[in-house]
C-alpha cells in the first residue's frame, strides 16, 4: 500500500467499484469505494455510489452516515443530498 511520499491512487477503486455498480454487483462495490474514501476524503462521488450501494443493500443506517460524512464534505453536491433522502423512504423518520 502507499505511504505518505507516495499515496495510493484512489481513482482506481472508485473505478473498479462503479464497475460492479453497473453490472449489479453492489455488495462488491462498497470496498472499493471504502477504499477510494480511504485514501481520497475528498473524493465526494464515491460517497454518493457508496451511500446508494448502501441503501440498495438495505444498511440505510450506515448509508445515512456515509451521505451525511459526505455532505459535511460539500454540501453543494446533489447526488449526495438525493440520495440521503432516498435513505429515508420507507422509514419512521419523516
Amino acid at each position: 500500500m502507499g505511504s505518505s511520499k507516495n499515496p495510493e491512487n484512489p481513482l482506481p477503486y472508485y473505478f473498479i467499484g462503479n464497475m460492479y455498480y453497473i453490472i449489479g454487483e453492489t455488495g462488491n462495490s462498497v470496498e472499493y469505494f471504502r477504499k477510494a474514501i480511504e485514501y481520497d476524503s475528498s473524493l465526494i462521488w464515491a460517497y454518493s455510489q457508496l451511500g446508494d450501494a448502501l441503501i440498495i443493500l438495505d444498511s440505510l443506517d450506515e448509508a445515512e452516515v456515509v451521505l451525511l460524512d459526505g455532505l459535511f464534505r460539500d454540501s453543494t453536491y446533489m447526488p449526495l443530498v438525493n440520495a440521503l433522502g432516498g435513505s429515508f423512504l420507507g422509514q419512521e423518520k419523516f
